[in-house]
C-alpha cells in the first residue's frame, strides 16, 4: 500500500447522551497505539491501557489488538486463525485495513467507566490532493468534531455499562415476553407510533450498512414487532394503522404507514445527496484553484471560509436549477 496515502476515520464516543464524535486523517503507517494515543488526545483522557476489536469477514471472527503503559506484559494483537501476535505499537492501520478489508473497530479504554468509541473507515485520501501535503508530519489532524467530554457523560457511561450488565436483554428474550415500555405506555397515540416508527427506520437503515451487525438488526426488529403488539393490546394505536399477519404471527404497518415512513428516509436521503455533491464539487474547486503549498499556509479559520466559498455557488445552483444544467465534459 502506498505509504503516502492516508485514512479518514470518524471516531465516535459509544453510548453517549449527545453526539460526541472526532473526523481524522492519519497515514496508512500509523499504529494502532499512535491512533490509540489520537484518539486519547482527542477526548482529553490519559488512559493507557486500551484494545481495539474487529470481526473479520462474513464468519464473525473477534479479532484484538491490545496495548498497555507495557505492551511487553499485556499487549498483543491476536489472529484466531494462525495465532500470530503482534504488539499494537507494530502494527499499522494499512495492514488491518487493507488485509482484512475492515470497516469498523471498537475502541476500548478508560476500563473503570467503561468507555468505548467506535472508529469507522471512511475513505482513502492520496496525499497529493490534501492540504497538509507539505506539512505531512502534521499528521495525524483533526478535520471537524461534534461534542465535548464532559463528568456527567462520563458518569452516565459507567451507569449505562452496569444496567447493561445487569439488565442483559436479547432478541430471544424479548420474542418470549412482552417489553415493558413503562411510562412510554401511558403516552397518546401518536407519540406511540412515532416510537415504533423511528425502530422501523432504524432497521432499515442498519440494513443497507455494508458492515451491519446481524445481532443488532434482529434486536431492533424484534423491539419494533414487541413495541407494535403491546400497542395494539394496550389500545394506543389506531387499529387501521396496523395489520396482522397469521403466517407470521406478528404486527406490521399497514401501506399508507410504511409509505409514510419511507417518506422520512426519502426525504434524508434526498438531503444526503444535495450535501454530498455540493461539498464534493466544492472542496475539488478549492484544490484545483489553489496549490497544496497555498493551503497548507493557511489556518483553520481561513480553510473553512474558502471551504464555504467554493460550495455556495453550487449550492445557489442546486437550489434554483437542481442538475439540469450539470454537464459532464470528456476529456
Amino acid at each position: 500500500m502506498n505509504k503516502r496515502l492516508i485514512f479518514q476515520l470518524k471516531v465516535s464516543l459509544k453510548n453517549s447522551p449527545t453526539p460526541v464524535w472526532r473526523r481524522i486523517l492519519l497515514p496508512v503507517t500509523a499504529t494502532f497505539a499512535e491512533l490509540h494515543e489520537c484518539i486519547a488526545d482527542c477526548f482529553n483522557d490519559d488512559g493507557t491501557i486500551y484494545n481495539f476489536s474487529l470481526t473479520k469477514g462474513p464468519v464473525r471472527n473477534w479479532i484484538q489488538i491490545k496495548g498497555a503503559a507495557d505492551e511487553k506484559d499485556c499487549g498483543n494483537f491476536l489472529v484466531l486463525d494462525n495465532n500470530q501476535d503482534f504488539l499494537a505499537s507494530e502494527l499499522t492501520l494499512g495492514q488491518i485495513f487493507g488485509k482484512f478489508n475492515c470497516k469498523r473497530l471498537t475502541h476500548m479504554y478508560n476500563f473503570a467507566h467503561n468507555i468505548a468509541h467506535e472508529v469507522l473507515f471512511e475513505k482513502i485520501i492520496d496525499a497529493k490532493g490534501l492540504l497538509v501535503l507539505d506539512n505531512y508530519t502534521k499528521l495525524p489532524m483533526v478535520i471537524k468534531s461534534k461534542g465535548e467530554m464532559s463528568d456527567e457523560i462520563i458518569e452516565i457511561l459507567y451507569h449505562h455499562e452496569r444496567d447493561r450488565e445487569t439488565k442483559s436483554l436479547d432478541a430471544s428474550s424479548l420474542s418470549r415476553a412482552e417489553f415493558d415500555l413503562g411510562e412510554l405506555g401511558k403516552a397518546d397515540s401518536e407519540t406511540m407510533m412515532m416510537i415504533a416508527k423511528s425502530l422501523f427506520i432504524g432497521s432499515y437503515i442498519m440494513e443497507d450498512d455494508e458492515n451491519p451487525s446481524d445481532t443488532s438488526i434482529e434486536k431492533t426488529r424484534t423491539l419494533e414487532k414487541i413495541v407494535l403488539k403491546t400497542m395494539v393490546k394496550r389500545g394506543v394505536i389506531k387499529p387501521e394503522w396496523v395489520k396482522y399477519s397469521r403466517q407470521f404471527k406478528q404486527y406490521f404497518w399497514n401501506i399508507d404507514q410504511e409509505d409514510e415512513i419511507q417518506n422520512y428516509i426519502d426525504r434524508h436521503d434526498e438531503g444526503q445527496f444535495w450535501f454530498e455533491l455540493t461539498m464534493r464539487l466544492g472542496r475539488r474547486d478549492m484544490f484545483e484553484t489553489y496549490s497544496s503549498k497555498e493551503i497548507g499556509k493557511w489556518d483553520s479559520k481561513m480553510r473553512w471560509k474558502k471551504i464555504d466559498e467554493s460550495e455556495a455557488k453550487y449550492e445557489k445552483e442546486f437550489n434554483k436549477f437542481g442538475l439540469a444544467r450539470l454537464k459532464i465534459k470528456k476529456k
